[in-house]
């Protein structure tokens, strides 16, 4: 997105899957997209980017779109920067450079990738300490104790 896009030439960059599934074997670039919440102002399709797996790793990429803040404003925000070395050495640059851009939008819940991931995997590395904690069942002691 740049700063050219305006209400008046809304544009969107598409995930990967959704270029895939709509545009199979074509270049979707430059072509319209009507969302279904607002089919009067058709979008431009200026980028794809990669698919991300937002909810969890084990979670397939769902249909996504990217569009500008100014054109589309959400309650909530997400910024990935991708950095060089150790990310959180970058957390007060990013806070001030926030700040200048909007001094009433707070940074919080800042994470690295590395700890995203790992908090999305928690539950399932917590049911796998538990199934491995628990003991076999009879059926695996002694072949005639089985009923099945």
């Amino acid at each position: 997105m740049t700063d050219r896009d305006t209400a008046d030439a809304p544009a969107v960059a598409l995930i990967e899957t959704l270029a895939r599934r709509y545009f199979p074997g074509g270049d979707p670039l430059g072509k319209p997209l009507i969302l279904a919440n607002n089919q009067a102002r058709p979008r431009e399709i200026v980028g794809v980017v990669a698919d991300v797996r937002y909810v969890s790793p084990h979670i397939e990429p769902f249909p996504q779109i990217y569009a500008s803040y100014l054109d589309d404003p959400w309650f909530h925000m997400s910024l990935a920067v991708r950095a060089e070395g150790d990310p959180t050495q970058l957390t007060a640059a990013i806070r001030r450079e926030l700040a200048a851009v909007d001094k009433d939008v707070p940074l919080a819940n800042v994470k690295t990738m590395e700890q995203y991931v790992s908090s999305a995997l928690d539950t399932p590395r917590f049911s796998m300490l538990l199934l491995g904690a628990l003991p076999p069942s009879p059926c695996c002691w002694r072949r005639s104790a089985c009923t099945a």
